[in-house]
């Protein structure tokens, strides 16, 4: 950053390395040269200079010349105004040729900035332009030339002190409310001239235990009641693990070192992923078992697409009306002064309400962020009233069109299983926890918690897709429904015969079709396989398999016990 007034215009074209500390917020910097340009950085700089005098007619207070957009050719940015206390107020101003002018804010409105601005090599021979806001947790304002052309990068005021770290990476702090005011460190790296957020895969709890020197690393934590919530694996090889004491958040980052995890830092409050449109794919970590889990996640989530739950604590950005440019996204729950029901919640666009609800919810409210056309460029929101044991009372879409919430539907109002059934709870049927799949071609597929109940079966969760139409969701018919009794990975649940049981290879009009396929006999174990409906009140059509040899057939459960015993929860 140069003063004019008090530093001799000479050659100042030089770039602001920031080094990124453990600790918060960074403080080491270097000097790094700008490759020269086509003329001599002391006429570029005054050529400018003076340009922006003659436009400005008010006093320069920062002037940072360099090749933004590392096209030969040195612009300016500049900050004009007057001096404060301990801060400077005016406007942000742009200098290029022989032109300057005034860049935000825009009209005659005031920014009010700390006596500072630097200049960051973004390692490909571009440049950004950083100033930091006098106050506020969204105080980092970036700017970014493009073929000449100055505009607001996709990282400005969407956190604080931005700097670039030793590895060329780059950091933003967000502001949290999950355990007090908490900062949190948020990473990026620049590949073809732009900011991606190194990518975050959610590991399973079981996944995460697994890990060599995890168990290390969460023990100190652990001994004082905290326990492991959440775990990500960041693109750059560093593994997050999110514990909780229900009252508090900590955050261990941990490295790979000698073949196992250590904890390089902690911090106070939960991380996640800031800005969910930039969310890079791409790995820079270490060989071996994180990157098959890294892998893994990535083709997962081709699969199943994006169906991501935001944070009540902070902000998220998102592209709804791909329009080009994330909208700034929120929402806030209203809590009874005591006990675990939700009596409302507000959801924000861009800081502004743009839907609330006074419903009372038991355990809250749940916000997603989807992709229900991945050709479109749009994303869509899902919002869930939850209820007793985790249930699902609505999950209501929405789209965001011409500055408006538009809702799309309610899959909780869709007829299930052809009217036979209702829809409870969700299922998370992988380890990572997806909870919905979003292919991006229209449909949506769940899991439901025993939609159709009979005692001599027991509970279950069964595979349901919705086609999204112009009259909102529908539920998608067929013949057969796969349904499942693990959970979360583990192995299939294997029924005991209590009884002779006969298979069939069809049923019609509630009457088997038909010999016998196979007749399971008692200690006979079996799976479950699909489920049809049309069986009769307070029955239900399952087809099984014989785990000693792999017949597979129909039969009709009631009341009537049939197995040792039936999988059940609450």
């Amino acid at each position: 950053m140069m003063r004019p007034e008090k530093l001799v215009l000479t050659a100042l074209c030089a770039l602001c390395l920031t080094a990124c500390a453990p600790a918060f917020p960074p403080e080491a910097q270097e000097t790094q040269e700008m490759p020269e340009a086509q003329e001599t950085p002391e006429s570029v700089s005054e050529r400018l200079y003076r340009a922006l005098r003659q436009a400005a007619g008010a006093q320069v207070l920062l002037f940072d010349c360099a090749d933004y957009d590392g096209d030969g050719t040195q612009e300016a940015f500049a900050f004009v105004g007057t001096e404060q206390e301990e801060a400077l107020a005016g406007q942000v101003w742009f200098v290029s040729g022989e032109s300057a002018e005034p860049l935000w804010p825009e009209g005659d409105g005031e920014l009010v900035a700390k006596d500072d601005s630097r200049i960051v090599p973004l390692g490909d021979g571009r440049a950004v332009w950083h100033l930091e806001a006098a106050d506020g947790p969204d105080s980092s304002l970036i700017w970014e030339v493009r073929s000449g052309v100055p505009a607001q990068s996709i990282l400005s005021g969407k956190g604080k002190n931005f700097a670039r770290c030793e590895d060329g990476s780059f950091v933003l702090y967000q502001t949290g409310t999950d355990a007090g005011t908490t900062e949190k460190p948020c990473r990026f790296y620049v590949k073809d001239g732009r900011f991606y957020e190194y990518g975050l895969a959610l590991l399973g709890w079981e996944t995460a235990k697994s890990l060599p020197g995890e168990a290390e690393c969460v023990a100190p934590l652990e001994a004082e009641g905290y326990w492991l919530s959440e775990s990500y694996l960041r693109g750059d090889g560093a593994v997050l693990l999110n514990l909780t004491d229900n009252t508090d958040n900590q955050t261990l980052t941990c490295v790979w070192q000698d073949g196992g995890l250590v904890t390089e830092s902690q911090e106070r409050g939960a991380a996640g992923r800031m800005i969910g449109e930039i969310g890079g794919a791409d790995w820079f970590g270490p060989d071996g078992e994180l990157e098959q889990l890294w892998q893994q996640e990535q083709k997962r989530r081709r699969e199943d697409g994006l169906f991501e739950k935001l944070r009540a604590d902070r902000d998220s950005w998102y592209d709804l009306d791909g329009d080009g440019s994330a909208e700034r996204i929120g929402y806030a729950i209203t809590w009874e002064a005591e006990g675990d029901f939700a009596e409302g919640m507000g959801l924000f666009v861009d800081q502004k309400t743009v839907w609330q609800t006074g419903e009372e919810a038991y355990g809250g409210y749940d916000v997603w962020v989807t992709d229900l056309d991945r050709g479109d460029g749009k994303k869509e929101l899902a919002v869930r009233k939850k209820d007793l044991s985790d249930g699902v009372l609505g999950l209501t879409f929405f789209a965001w069109e011409n500055g408006e919430l538009r809702e799309i539907g309610d899959l909780m109002k869709c007829p299930v299983l052809e009217g036979e059934g209702s829809f409870f709870r969700f299922f998370w049927n992988n380890e990572n926890g997806q909870i919905v799949r979003a292919p991006g071609d229209g449909t949506l597929t769940v899991w439901a918690d025993t939609p159709v109940y009979a005692p001599g079966f027991g509970c279950y969760f069964a595979k349901l897709t919705y086609a999204l139409t112009g009259n909102g969701f529908v539920q998608e018919r067929q013949e057969e429904y796969e349904i499942t009794c693990a959970y979360n990975g583990q192995d299939p649940y294997r029924y005991t015969a209590s009884r002779p049981i006969a298979f069939y290879a069809d049923w019609e009009n509630g009457e088997p079709v038909g010999e016998p396929v196979f007749t399971a006999e008692p200690g006979d174990p079996l799976l479950a396989r699909a489920l049809r409906t049309k069986a009769g009140e307070g029955k239900i059509l399952v087809k099984m398999q014989s785990v000693s040899d792999g017949q597979e057939g129909w039969a009709v459960f009631g009341e009537e016990a049939a197995f040792a015993e039936t999988p059940g929860w609450g």
